[in-house]
Parts: C-alpha cells; sequence; structure tokens
C-alpha cells in the first residue's frame, strides 16, 4: 500500500512459522520469483534473497519504482534450518502516479483564465483544484468541471481529456492558483502538486478617445474597464509600444492630419494582456493655417485669407478662437454686415478628416474698408486753377486726391494733389479737415479736369476711387476785343480768345474804359441789349456794331465762359472812336498848271482831315476842308480823295474829288508878223498843254484880256472866245485892222475841264502902210474911217 511517485510500502506477511523471510519483486500482476528482484532491508532492489524475520522486515518502503506501475510482492521462507519453501502469494499494486506539476495557467481574459493540468509524469486520472491566491493546497477553493466551471467534487479525468480547459466566471485581474491531484492505476490519489498561479485578465479598456491632438502629436485615451494592474498601448493590436499606469499615452512625431489607429490594452499584475481597445481611426490635428490676411475689403465685408498650414481636410472659422462661425473648403471666409472703418479679429482653424479642429490662427486686427469718399465739390474755376473740396465718404482715416484730364477718374493716368495744389505722381495722405479745400494750380485754360478721391482705413489699406467730381478750368479771360473799321455810325469788333474758352459775350461802354458796368452788351447783328449774349469767338468772327455816334470813343471788353458756363471776369478793354462822316461836296480851287487846291466840305463830324491821292487819304493829313497840292502837269487829270478822321486817326472812307485837270500851260508870246496895211498873220504858240486856244487882240503895245476882241477862225474879231486846238489855229491873218497901227495879241488855253488860263504874254505887230494911191499924210484913212491925231 501507500503508494507514492516511485514507492510502495510493502508488508511481507508470515505464512505462520518461519525463520526468516525474502521479498521478491516483479512488475506486473504475478510474482513466482522469476524475472524480478529481491527486496533489501532498506527497500532497494538486490539480486539475492535477503533474510529477514516477519518483525525485521516490518514494512518497508520499496523505492525507485517506476510511476503508475503495477508490481507485485512474493515471498519465501525458510526454517529453522534455512530450507527455503516456495514463494508465496503475490500482494501487488500500483506505485503512486506522480504529483502533477504545476498546472499551465495563462490566456488571463477579464473573467477567464486557461488552465492545463501538467502531468506528473504518470497517471490515470487528475482532478484540477483552483483557490483565490497566491498557494493551492486544496483547501477552500473549488474543484474545476471539464467545462471550466467551478465544483465541490473532484472530477477525474485524464490528462488527455483535460488537455486545456478556461475557466470562467472569474473576476478580473484576481490571482488564483491552481492545483491538480492524480490517481494511478489503483485510482490511489497523490497529493495536490505544485500550484500554478495567475492573474485573471484585466478588463479590457473602455471609452477609446483623443485629447491634446495636435499636428504631430495625439494623446490617445481610455477608461478603466474594471480592473487591471495598468496598461500597455501600441501601434497594433498586440500594444508593444509602452505601458503606462494612466489611461493614456501621448505619441509624439505624427504626421499632420493623418488617420491613426492605436490600441491600449489592459495588463493585470502579471503582465497578462487584455484583448486591445482600438482607438481609432482618429486623425491628427491638421496644421494650423498661415498666413493670416485680407482681401475683398470693403465698407461692410471682409475675405478673411489664410494659407494652408501643410495638411488639413477643410478649415473652420469664427469670430473667436473656438472657428465656431462656419466651415469651408477655401482658404477664405466672406463676412458681411460689417461696419467700416473698423477692426475686427477673426479666426481660421484647420480641420482634419474627424473635423477637428487645429489651434486658431488670428486673423487681425484689421480694418475694414473705410467708406469711398463722396465726389468732391470742384469749383470756383480760375484761368489754370480749381478749388477742390474732398468730401468724405463717412468714415475713414485719411483720404487722397487725384486727378485726371476729362469727364472720369479713375486713378489712372493722372495725377495725385499735394497740399499745395501741385500734381505728383504719389499719393498724399490727409484727413479731410487737414484737405479742407485745396486751389489746384497750373491747369490747362478751359479744359475738364475730374477729381476723384480715395481713403485709408486705421490699417491704411485703401479703398477704390470714390465718385467723381468734375469741372472746367476757368476760360482764358479773353484778350482785349479788335476795334477797328470804324465808320460813321459802326465799329467793327472781333472779341479776341484769351487762349481756350466755350463762349464769350462782348460789352460795349462809351468812353476809354470797359468793365462791364454802365454799358450794354452786344448781340451777334451788332445791336446792344442788357443781357449777355454767348457765341463761340468763330460765331462771332468780325461783328459790326451799329447805331453808334459819330467820331464818339467807344470800349469794348468780353468774358468768357468755360465748359461748365461758368464765367470769367471781363477781359482788357479795346477802344476806338467811331468813324468821322466822310467830307462832302469835292472840288477844286487856285488851279494852276502845276498846282491845285483840292477842296471839301464837313460831313458832319470829325477830328480832322486826311487826303491822298488815292482813297487811303495817304498823303497828309490837314484840320483844313483843303489840300493845296503842287508838281502837278498841265492838262492833266488828277483824281484826289479826302477823308475825314476821327479821334482815332481812323479814317472814314474817302470823297473823291475829280477827276479834275490842272490847268493849261499859259500859251507862249504868239508869233505877229507878216503885217499887211490892214492885217496881221497870228500864230499862237503853245505853251506846252492845252485842249484849245482862244485869241484876244489889243490895239496897242500890251495884251492883258480886256478891251480888245477875240479872234475867230477866219481872222475877223468876235467878242466871245473862239476856241481852238494848236493845230487849228495854224496861222491866222487877222484883217481889217487900221493901217499902221499896233496891235498886241495875248492867248489863253483850256485843259480838258475847259478852265482857262490867263491870257499869256503878249506878241505886238503893228500894220503897214497902205499903197501909194491911197496914202494922205496928215492922217487920213479911207478904208478904217477917219482917223485923226
Amino acid at each position: 500500500n501507500n503508494p507514492g511517485v516511485s514507492t510502495l510500502d510493502v508488508d511481507p506477511n508470515t505464512g505462520g512459522a518461519e525463520k526468516n523471510m525474502a521479498l521478491y519483486m516483479e512488475i506486473g500482476a504475478t510474482c513466482d520469483g522469476s524475472g524480478g528482484w529481491y527486496i533489501t532491508a532498506g527497500g532497494a532492489t538486490t539480486t539475492s534473497a535477503v533474510w529477514q524475520t516477519e518483525a525485521a522486515w516490518s514494512t518497508v518502503t520499496v523505492n525507485n519504482l517506476s510511476v503508475n506501475i503495477q508490481y507485485s510482492f512474493c515471498a519465501k521462507a525458510t526454517n529453522e534450518n534455512d530450507d527455503e519453501t516456495a514463494f508465496g502469494v503475490a500482494g501487488s499494486a500500483y506505485s503512486g502516479a506522480n504529483i502533477p506539476l504545476a498546472p499551465t495557467v495563462n490566456n488571463p481574459n477579464a473573467s477567464t483564465l486557461d488552465v492545463n493540468p501538467v502531468t506528473g509524469g504518470s497517471e490515470k486520472n487528475m482532478a484540477l483544484y483552483m483557490e483565490i491566491g497566491a498557494t493551492c493546497d486544496g483547501s477552500g477553493g473549488w474543484y474545476i468541471t471539464a467545462g471550466g466551471a467551478t465544483t465541490t467534487s473532484a472530477v477525474w479525468q485524464t490528462e488527455a481529456a483535460w488537455d486545456t480547459v478556461t475557466i470562467t466566471n472569474l473576476n478580473s485581474n484576481t490571482q488564483y492558483s491552481f492545483c491538480a491531484k492524480a490517481t494511478n492505476e489503483n485510482d490511489a490519489e497523490t497529493a495536490f502538486g505544485a500550484a500554478g498561479l495567475a492573474y485573471s485578465g484585466a478588463s479590457t479598456p473602455t471609452t477609446a478617445g483623443h485629447s491634446n491632438q495636435a499636428v504631430d502629436f495625439m494623446r490617445w485615451t481610455w477608461a478603466s474597464g474594471g480592473s487591471q494592474a495598468d496598461y500597455i498601448y501600441g501601434t497594433d493590436s498586440n500594444c508593444l509600444s509602452g505601458s503606462t499606469a494612466n489611461t493614456y499615452w501621448d505619441e509624439g512625431s505624427l504626421s499632420a492630419n493623418t488617420v491613426y489607429t492605436r490600441y491600449a490594452c489592459a495588463r493585470n499584475v502579471d503582465g497578462a494582456t487584455s484583448t486591445s481597445l482600438t482607438i481609432g481611426p482618429f486623425y491628427t490635428e491638421a496644421n494650423t493655417p498661415t498666413t493670416p490676411g485680407h482681401t475683398n475689403q470693403t465698407t461692410v465685408a471682409m475675405r478673411w485669407t489664410w494659407a494652408s498650414g501643410g495638411a488639413e481636410t477643410d478649415y473652420a472659422y469664427g469670430t473667436d478662437s473656438n472657428c465656431s462661425s462656419g466651415t469651408t473648403g477655401n482658404a477664405y471666409w466672406d463676412e458681411g454686415s460689417l461696419s467700416a472703418n473698423t477692426a475686427y479679429t477673426r479666426y481660421a482653424c484647420s480641420r482634419n478628416a474627424d473635423t477637428d479642429i487645429s489651434t486658431s490662427l488670428a486673423i487681425g486686427p484689421f480694418y475694414t474698408s473705410a467708406n469711398a469718399p463722396n465726389a468732391p465739390t470742384v469749383n470756383n474755376p480760375g484761368v489754370s486753377t480749381l478749388d477742390v473740396d474732398p468730401n468724405t465718404g463717412g468714415a475713414e482715416k485719411n483720404m487722397a486726391l487725384y486727378m485726371e484730364i476729362g469727364a472720369t477718374c479713375d486713378g489712372s493716368g493722372g495725377w495725385y494733389i499735394t497740399a499745395g495744389g501741385a500734381t505728383t505722381t504719389s499719393a498724399v495722405w490727409q484727413t479731410e479737415a487737414a484737405w479742407s479745400t485745396v486751389t489746384v494750380n497750373n491747369l490747362s485754360v478751359n479744359i475738364q479736369y475730374s477729381f476723384c478721391a480715395k481713403a485709408t482705413n486705421e490699417n491704411d489699406d485703401e479703398t477704390a476711387f470714390g465718385a467723381v467730381g468734375s469741372s472746367y478750368c476757368g476760360a482764358s479771360v479773353p484778350s482785349a476785343p479788335t476795334v477797328n473799321n470804324p465808320g460813321v455810325s459802326t465799329l467793327d469788333v472781333n472779341p479776341n480768345s484769351g487762349g481756350s474758352e466755350k463762349n464769350m459775350a462782348l460789352y460795349m461802354e462809351i468812353g476809354a474804359t470797359c468793365d462791364g458796368s454802365g454799358g450794354w452788351y452786344i448781340t451777334a447783328g451788332g445791336a446792344t441789349t442788357t443781357s449777355a449774349v454767348w457765341q463761340t469767338e468763330a460765331a462771332w468772327d468780325t461783328v459790326t456794331v451799329t447805331s453808334l455816334s459819330v467820331n464818339n470813343q467807344y470800349s469794348f471788353c468780353a468774358k468768357a465762359t468755360n465748359e461748365n458756363d461758368d464765367e470769367t471776369a471781363f477781359g482788357a478793354s479795346g477802344s476806338a472812336y467811331s468813324g468821322a462822316n466822310v467830307p462832302v461836296t469835292p472840288g477844286h480851287t487856285n488851279q494852276t498848271d502845276v498846282a491845285m487846291r483840292w477842296t471839301w466840305a464837313s460831313g458832319g463830324a470829325e477830328t480832322d482831315y486826311a487826303y491822298g491821292t488815292d482813297s487811303n487819304c495817304t498823303s497828309g493829313n490837314t484840320s483844313n476842308t483843303y489840300w493845296d497840292e503842287g508838281s502837278l502837269s498841265a492838262n492833266t487829270a488828277y483824281t484826289r480823295y479826302a477823308c475825314a478822321r476821327n479821334a482815332d486817326a481812323v479814317k472814314s472812307s474817302s470823297l473823291t474829288i475829280g477827276p479834275f485837270y490842272t490847268s493849261a500851260n499859259v500859251p507862249a508870246t504868239p508869233t505877229v508878223g507878216n503885217p499887211g496895211s490892214n492885217s496881221l498873220d497870228v500864230n499862237p504858240n503853245t505853251g506846252g498843254v492845252e485842249k484849245e486856244m482862244a485869241i484876244y487882240m489889243e490895239q496897242g503895245g500890251s495884251c492883258d484880256g480886256s478891251g480888245g476882241s477875240y479872234i475867230n477862225g477866219s481872222g475877223a474879231t468876235s467878242t466871245t472866245a473862239v476856241w481852238q486846238t494848236d493845230v487849228a489855229w495854224d496861222t491866222v491873218t487877222v484883217n481889217d485892222l487900221l493901217i499902221g497901227t499896233t496891235y498886241s495879241f495875248c492867248v489863253k488855253a483850256t485843259n480838258e475841264n475847259d478852265d482857262e488860263t490867263t491870257f499869256g504874254s503878249a506878241g505886238s505887230s503893228s500894220t503897214g502902210d497902205p499903197p501909194a494911191p491911197y496914202r494922205f499924210e496928215g492922217g487920213f484913212n479911207i478904208f478904217g474911217g477917219m482917223t485923226f491925231y
């Protein structure tokens, strides 16, 4: 009995009387003293019989047996003569089974452990026992059924049948000890073997999450599943990256907006790992946006802009750092309903694919645009200036004033205006109050200039150019009108442009000055009126102003308008006297063969006269009503002219005087000869130039055209002048003269106007004596009547 793992207790039993006994052992169910071993008193085997008394044998523990092997024991005895008996009846038993080894305990789960009873070497069956704690001795615990449940009675199975049994309904992370006992083939039970210890598995963590998320960092979080010693975590379900007592794992060196799945396992005290909690997939934080900015800025709206920080799915934006106003796939947010020139700060966050937002990018503070300025006030046009007052649009920091030529202003092709009114290529910024009204100078006359302004907000962001204010620069003040061609009651007036204007109005005053007061406007027809008459310079051309007083001084001045009909002041005066009356009554006196007095009479009003050989009256001036001209040619037709002059020495139209002929040359002394007793031959001798001549005869030694008689072409006397040409006269024989009497002849001539010369010098001769039969001394003349001496 008492089988041990390698022992059996054997007590040889006497047959009744013997001296000694020898104990023999064989393997198997029989023992006949062959094929086995004798047993020593110490329980060892030997090949020779060991003889002892029964009492000495008592009970011997046979050792070094094989486990759970059937051994048969038989004994033989000797008598006192040491004669041996045959071997007696066999007593047999199995050696004890091996005490099982510590069970293998593994695969802990939160409520299970896998237990595998481990044979000690040889047994028939095993029973499995479990206790809470670090020891297992078969008390205070439970047997385990083949199904892994607990029971109060031993459940016997072969090792193969046990295999691995999953013990269920355990407390998590609790130490359990397992031990087994075995039976040999005789169902003799061993003691409980060594304990196999293990903690049940920790509860799998719960509540997978993440926090403290960044672009390259994630805190992977979980909660306790119930009971655990600590945790391990990792990039796969083996949770091999590390351990922690915390319910999180801080992992760095990640990529932004990248999906990661991580795992957390609970560990029991043995370090056994629970099943893993899958944490994720979660995305790391997107890169925080960069490059805060703004565009499309208006007075009531702003496009808040940013740039990708590197990796994001989309963006969130808002009025605070929580970026809670909206989301967008764009790198901007268009916000409206803002106030002009007001500082705003906005925020942009990147979102990863989990819609987690990054830390925020502060955008701003930026100011909305200032109100675009209203149209500048443009007025007071001067010849080269305009007054400009930029007008606020409502809210701005500063304004810059811009000028362009023409009707539009958009900030291109023109010039900025300085505070002093000069032009420049760079914007000059001032407050509205500082601008006030600026006089822009050095402008071109009567050119349309447009002005627009742009404003800045407190960030110095510029608005677009605002509405346009335009005006024409003042027209040039007209030059002095040209005043000429004075007529008796007219003057020709030509308004003269000062350089550039739209229209001009012409004004007239009596006197030397014209300033637009006390006179009259002039109509296009030259009449006077009380209202300005506006025409272009070309339309005015030269206007003949009528109904003027003769030889009276009139002054004319003009004012102009620019294209906006802004009027200039009156320009310089042009003045002139109206024309003098044309002289009347052309005539001549004091006429000679080489001179003439040309005469006229006043036409009514003049200052003096001019005269001349043509209608320009350029030969001289006089206050008389005649002109004495010499060095003329005899009997030549001359036409002369007289003009009246006004106080400006402007001549009237001319009075034509003539044509009148100068006197003929006074004839030369006639040739008187060939005297007959009562006749003389007379040949008038031309003085040079004449139309005709008349011969006059007087008795005596002189001839002056009185007291005698004219001679006709036949030589007879006549009481009236007989006119013939020099050729026609030739030599005429004057008859019926007194015998022996001296006669004088003189000749006068006419010019082509039949103006007569004076008589020329006398040619004298005496008639001859009568023929002898008729001569009587004493003074009788029978031919001519009686003559007494």
